[in-house]
């Protein structure tokens, strides 16, 4: 971590002077966690949060549109529109009034099942088939004057064994091929050179499972382990963060819906936060370097890091600290933190008086 400030001093220096304090924190979330009133939805190390919800936002604003949104408002579409009316001094409101939603594209991030496969993820298409049943498909309406009934088809054909789940240590999704990737990380996996060479031998493996061949089966096993999860717009994958991180982003994401009027985080933002946190291999989220972070996701980050002051430290070690944490009195503002830093009262004497 770079950047020391008065806001982060007091959970650094106990990190960094006690080695049994992760060991104790860690206890103490997960009995916070594991008690009835934490919500569940924040207890999996895959987070999905549901259409709609009010804090956590990633859903397109346009009433009953079905695409997801990035940083902002808006679906890519609805973005687009929305730049060119705002140019043309249309207000929010009225353009929201008048966006027609859209429904999902045939694109998804291979989150969803083959509808005859249920251990096969669908490819990108309209009829959601696995790439076995999408060729067989495919190979059905060649020579056909008219599309055969898809439903009959459909209805006809027999599922095929799965692949397991994605060999990226930090991929929930479904293996498309005996490699034992998800088709985004096999792209990402040819992207990157084939490190250890694995591949599929020749002939037809699509109706069963064949043997792979490796140059090196520890390369390939190491690039999966270091690889990055996917991004899908209603998860967050909290899967490779070291177990108190984990702990405390997710007490972090449950305190900030308590909150009177909580505002409304981004699940992009989000994720940047736990990205940082897995590539920096964070032991502790107080590790964290926010200077990587965006402004938006250093305020999240910080957010956290004010509840998780809450809870680590009693209202004598924060004296002893020498900050005032308002909330541990019972006492909260609108909008604020409650977070008041008297370090820069050089003489302990009068900074206890203070």
């Amino acid at each position: 971590m770079k950047r020391r400030d008065a806001f982060l001093l007091p959970l650094l220096t106990a990190h960094q002077n006690h080695t049994r304090i992760g060991r104790d924190r860690l206890e103490i979330l997960t009995a916070l966690t594991s008690a009835p009133s934490f919500d569940p939805l924040f207890r999996d190390d895959i987070v999905q949060i549901p259409p709609g919800h009010q804090t956590y936002r990633w859903f397109c604003r346009v009433t009953d549109c079905q695409r997801g949104s990035g940083l902002g408002d808006f679906c890519h579409a609805h973005r687009q529109e929305w730049l060119a009316a705002e140019k043309e001094g249309v207000s929010r409101s009225a353009f929201l009034k008048t966006a027609e939603p859209l429904s999902q594209t045939t694109e998804h991030d291979g989150n969803l099942a083959c509808l005859i496969c249920p251990e096969r993820p669908a490819r990108a298409s309209q009829y959601r088939l696995c790439r076995y049943h999408l060729q067989k498909w495919s190979r059905t309406r060649v020579g056909q004057e008219a599309t055969p009934d898809f439903d009959g088809w459909a209805a006809e054909q027999s599922p095929t064994p799965g692949f397991g789940t994605c060999t990226v240590l930090v991929c929930p999704l479904l293996a498309e091929s005996p490699l034992g990737l998800c088709q985004r990380h096999a792209h990402a996996y040819r992207r990157a050179g084939s490190p250890g060479g694995a591949s599929i031998p020749g002939g037809s493996w699509r109706e069963g499972r064949v043997a792979v061949s490796y140059i090196d089966h520890v390369q390939f096993r190491a690039w999966c382990a270091r690889e990055i999860a996917v991004s899908v717009p209603a998860q967050l994958n909290l899967r490779g963060l070291r177990p108190l991180t984990r702990a405390e982003i997710q007490w972090g994401l449950f305190t900030h819906t308590q909150r009177p009027r909580p505002a409304r985080w981004d699940v992009t933002a989000l994720r940047m936060v736990v990205n940082a946190c897995r590539e920096q291999d964070a032991t502790s989220i107080v590790d964290l370097d926010l200077a990587c972070l965006t402004k938006t996701a250093s305020g999240i980050a910080k957010e956290i890091l004010h509840e998780l002051r809450l809870v680590y430290f009693t209202p004598e070690e924060a004296k002893e600290a020498g900050f005032l944490e308002t909330r541990h009195f019972g006492i909260s503002y609108e909008n604020r933190l409650g977070h008041i830093s008297l370090t820069s009262i050089s003489q302990r004497w009068l900074r206890d008086i203070t």
